[in-house]
């Protein structure tokens, strides 16, 4: 059975059932750290939460649950996912088969280095997508690292992508043949946006020790290890 995967973790194109709402959260992790002023206060240790999708899966016949199984079966394996993330998603606006994309939606999400799923639009074919990866986003044109595999019409889907470890739920029998399953998978790694460098500035902003100056230390010298945003 067909398995794809990225960067050591499984991709899972199958559409959710759309029946049941696709389910968004986030988190932060925190820490207690001394403030400046010598007080506690509690951290972020990001400046972007980590994501989690829940969803449903229901195959349409049995040869997509054939293919879903295996998937399920090699994600829940490595532990590792890729997923599209429902509902955040656009359409080709024209035909993409080269190097870039033109998406309908002025406001999608995405920046240099980000994943995109790139859908034939068909639900009943599983299998027709590529994943991208951004070089530029720039108003409604995406340039990709490399070309698209194949061509894509107008019309066709673009969604973000999460990438993550993956829960894989209980198999819920529907009818003879055909189960639904429920999936969630919680994001690894966040990226600040286009600024690594802010991260450090915030850390530091928002309470967390100074470097220290030692007794005969230059300012230049302390200044060195002192977070800066970059420019």
């Amino acid at each position: 059975m067909p398995v794809t995967t990225y960067n050591d973790a499984v991709v899972i194109p199958h559409p959710p059932d759309w029946r049941q709402p696709v389910e968004w959260s986030r988190s932060w992790d925190t820490r207690i750290e001394s403030a400046v002023t010598g007080s506690e206060a509690r951290v972020g240790l990001r400046l972007k939460p980590r994501e989690k999708l829940r969803f449903r899966l229901v195959p349409l016949n049995l040869a997509e649950r054939l293919v879903m199984v295996a998937r399920l079966k090699a994600a829940a394996k490595l532990g590792l996912a890729v997923v599209p993330h429902w509902g955040r998603g656009s359409t080709l606006t024209a035909e993409a088969s080269g190097s870039s994309l033109v998406v309908a939606a002025d406001n999608f999400k995405a920046q240099s280095e980000d994943v995109v799923f790139v859908h034939s639009g068909d639900i009943e074919v599983s299998d027709e997508f590529d994943l991208a990866v951004v070089a530029v986003h720039r108003n409604q044109t995406l340039s990709l690292v490399g070309p698209l595999s194949r061509t894509y019409p107008a019309g066709a889907r673009v969604f973000p992508t999460i990438a993550g470890r993956i829960t894989v739920g209980e198999l819920e029998a529907l009818d003879d043949w055909r189960q639904a399953v429920t999936l969630e998978v919680q994001q690894l790694r966040t990226v600040p946006d286009n600024d690594a460098a802010l991260f450090d500035f915030y850390y530091w902003f928002r309470g967390a020790p100074l470097p220290r100056m030692y007794a005969g230390e230059d300012f230049d010298h302390w200044l060195q290890a002192v977070p800066l945003v970059s420019p």
